[in-house]
């Protein structure tokens, strides 16, 4: 906390403002505690405490509000009373947005690059990826754009998977978010009351963009799976030392063999507060079945 305290001396001049120096940086400053040249001798007559001032500390960056408090003694100072965290952001004047650590952008999930993909494209590698779990379930069946109609409603889809295992028939929900920002924990909410709604025994999630924290947490409660879409060559690393651009698609794909796109799926890790992160692509069917489909082998 950064405190400034005005230096009086024994003779008070009309001719300029009292002089504060900020205990933080040993400097002292000209202007009072609220930024503005004082334009009375006595600083501490003018009304500062007003709740709707709100400008910047001249004596610390990153704070929002100062206070200038004043006692019936001689002594008075001005303090810094509360920070605005870095993530805060002024939606409009006079209030502040402040971010929570469930609004914060899940840095795993935002490790890769968000894919450069058409809707066209972005819905053919959601149904290829979806139909390459054929050879591990029986009677797979993937349609896009599927609308159910329930007790309190109808719904539409951007995908539906259905398939049978071990003689029993499994319905699976799939929203697609072509999105730019973070997909928020009400999204994710939003389809897992559909899975209750509909009946269904999973939900999947599949995104260009990141996912906020507090969405990752409430799909690890509830039991929806996550998935990112990045390029396949923002996946290949090298230790060349000069930080020059990306491969190109085509040389991903000729010169190493990496699919064009491929998908990141989000899961518990090995305790509350990890994410495991598993690499999804059409070569590995089993994975797509067991993090996507909800088959598993036990």
């Amino acid at each position: 906390m950064c405190h400034a305290v005005p230096i009086r001396s024994g003779r008070r001049s009309k001719r300029r403002p009292d002089v504060a120096l900020c205990l933080a940086s040993r400097r002292a400053t000209a202007r009072c505690a609220f930024g503005r040249r004082c334009q009375r001798t006595n600083c501490a007559e003018r009304v500062h405490a007003r709740q709707d001032a709100r400008p910047t500390c001249p004596l610390s960056q990153g704070w929002t509000r100062c206070r200038y408090s004043v006692s019936r003694s001689l002594a008075r100072y001005a303090a810094c009373v509360r920070p605005v965290p870095a993530s805060a952001r002024r939606s409009r004047p006079g209030t502040i947005r402040c971010m929570t650590d469930e609004t914060v952008v899940d840095r795993v999930t935002a490790h890769y690059p968000p894919a450069d993909i058409t809707p066209d494209e972005f819905e053919g590698f959601v149904v290829g990826l979806l139909r390459s779990a054929e050879a591990e379930v029986d009677n797979l069946i993937v349609t896009s754009h599927e609308k159910i109609e329930v007790a309190d409603g109808v719904y539409d889809f951007d995908a539906t998977v259905r398939y049978e295992f071990a003689g029993m028939e499994f319905l699976i929900l799939v929203e697609a978010k072509r999105h730019k920002n973070p997909v928020k924990r009400e999204l994710v909410a939003v389809l897992y009351q559909k899975v209750v709604s509909v009946g269904a025994h999973k939900g999947v999630m599949i995104s260009t963009a990141p996912y906020q924290s507090g969405a990752v947490k409430f799909a690890k409660s509830h039991g929806i799976a996550l998935m990112t879409v990045t390029e396949g060559r923002f996946t290949f690393e090298t230790k060349n030392a000069s930080h020059g651009p990306s491969i190109s698609r085509e040389e991903a794909v000729e010169r190493f063999n990496l699919p064009v796109f491929v998908g990141h799926v989000y899961g518990i890790g090995e305790n509350a507060n990890s994410t495991n992160v598993t690499l999804l692509s059409e070569e590995y069917p089993r994975s797509v079945a067991e993090l996507l489909l909800g088959v598993s082998e036990d």
